[in-house]
């Protein structure tokens, strides 16, 4: 297999949920939330991704990101960040990813004209996904040799202090989870939704466990309504 068709295949396999909208068939997201017709309020998220790990584990977290774009919805922003050994500065930025909006509101289905618009809306949203996801796949990131994942949090927490009232506010990480630095941040996390990609349980399980419930204890003390832990293994 060449390199070329294992990429294609990776894009592939992303954007698997990636269909033309219509009003009765949509692309779910990880949080259940539907395709366009319901997209308000919409959703800013910030992902994060550990390159402190092999490359085995990046491209997974790469892969991460990438399907949390092709699962957004119109409207929708994604900000990509790395986390490093210095993971709240400018170079861990990756890119931000803003979805078009206006979907055309088609209240009579036997309306021919605004049917074609909103196909013609529907390959638009489409095309930018692919392109994005190509981009993020093709990412090969240098190594760190520190994990600043409290610097990753705090950037993302700047990021979405922005937001207007009534967005739904997201954080994406894929890591370890072995915090390093220990920058002694507080990040004002309030209302946000946070969803973790372990990407390394290790032999110990009593340890993992430890581990999970120490981030899950210090997100909900920084405001965060609702934290979910996943396997790696997700998203093979």
């Amino acid at each position: 297999m060449t390199v070329g068709t294992a990429l294609t295949m990776r894009v592939d396999g992303v954007l698997g949920c990636l269909i033309l909208l219509t009003a009765a068939a949509s692309c779910t997201g990880g949080s259940g939330r539907q395709g366009p017709a319901a997209a308000s309020p919409h959703r800013i998220s910030v992902c994060g991704v550990d390159r402190s790990g092999s490359y085995d584990f990046v491209k997974i977290g790469i892969e991460l990101c990438a399907r949390v774009v092709a699962q957004a919805n119109a409207g929708d922003e994604i900000v990509v960040r790395w986390i490093s050994d210095a993971s709240y500065g400018n170079e861990d930025f990756v890119e931000r990813i803003k979805l078009p909006n206006g979907w055309p509101p088609c209240t009579n289905p036997f309306d021919a004209r605004c049917r074609r618009e909103r196909a013609a809306f529907d390959a638009r949203l489409v095309q930018i996904k692919r392109a994005t996801v190509e981009r993020l796949v093709k990412l090969q990131p240098a190594r760190s040799r520190r994990t600043d994942i409290l610097g990753f949090l705090q950037a993302a927490a700047d990021e979405l202090s922005t937001a207007p009232a009534g967005v739904e506010r997201w954080i994406y990480v894929a890591t370890d989870l072995e915090e390093n630095v220990h920058h002694p941040v507080s990040p004002d996390l309030k209302d946000v939704r946070v969803v973790v990609f372990a990407l390394k349980t290790g032999r110990d399980p009593v340890r993992a466990v430890r581990l999970r419930n120490d981030w899950q204890e210090r997100l909900r003390s920084w405001g965060v309504v609702e934290v979910a832990f996943h396997a790696a293994e997700v998203l093979q």
